[in-house]
């Protein structure tokens, strides 16, 4: 699902750490599944959440599609990246509720 010559990835250290990074793409549930419990999901959210036609057409994922793998993965941190700068204004984000953590 991502777009050509875009990837995912699972970096785990000896310590445990995991950090997961995801280059453009819609969402992926592989990449949840390869990315359960991560310490760290670094994601792109190239659309807010009123463009997401857009973004399926562009193999892109909005705001609350990219917060939504790492909640759906249980990252403890996400960090959003790749913004478009065709739109200045802070992203328009759906609530999403809250899921039971396992690290809670």
């Amino acid at each position: 699902q991502h777009c050509f010559d875009a990837y995912g990835l699972v970096l785990e250290l000896n310590s445990g750490f995991k950090i997961v990074y995801s280059g453009d793409t819609e969402p992926c549930d592989t990449l949840v599944k390869a990315g359960m419990n991560a310490d760290v999901l670094i994601h792109e959210a190239t659309l807010d959440d009123e463009k997401v036609t857009e973004a399926r057409e562009k193999k892109h994922s909005t705001v609350s599609e990219a917060v939504k793998v790492g909640r759906d993965m249980f990252a403890r941190t996400i960090i959003l990246s790749h913004f478009s700068q065709r739109y200045p204004k802070i992203p328009i984000i759906n609530k999403l509720p809250i899921p039971e953590s396992p690290h809670s």
